[in-house]
């Protein structure tokens, strides 16, 4: 995992890529949606990483 900061805005265009959502279409969906998909994005990051060493 990287150790620099990101923005939101980083963390939800990698959701979208991630999840081939389109950037717009993200920010329609309900708050609870987005969290679920951020966090579960973040969550399949972690656990690629760890594969990776």
């Amino acid at each position: 995992m990287l150790d620099d900061p990101r923005t939101i805005e980083f963390w939800i265009l990698r959701t979208c890529e991630r999840f081939g959502i389109p950037p717009g279409e993200f920010k329609q969906l309900d708050y609870p949606q987005q969290v679920t998909l951020l966090a579960y994005s973040s969550i399949r990051q972690n656990e690629d990483a760890l594969r990776e060493n």
